[in-house]
């Protein structure tokens, strides 16, 4: 019998903080479109654009490697 009482002092608990969580995460939640999730989606495109950027000039430095490979071997 006590065991049960404190089984149900557990879940309790739990239930209650899982309410205050919801709680407050509602009220601190941001308004539509939240600023950190525009930042997050500039910085996604703006990686994006630099890996592009990168394997470009990689391909740019490859190609001149060999010209100046060719040239010493000549």
């Amino acid at each position: 019998m006590k065991n049960s009482i404190g089984i149900g002092k557990v879940i309790g608990g739990v239930l209650i903080g899982t309410l205050f969580g919801v709680a407050l995460r509602m009220l601190f939640a941001c308004p539509d479109k939240c600023k950190t999730e525009s930042i997050s989606i500039n910085e996604a495109t703006d990686i994006k654009d630099l890996r592009k950027k990168m394997k470009k000039e990689a391909v740019n430095l490859r190609n001149k490697a060999e010209e100046l490979e060719d040239l010493a071997a000549e």
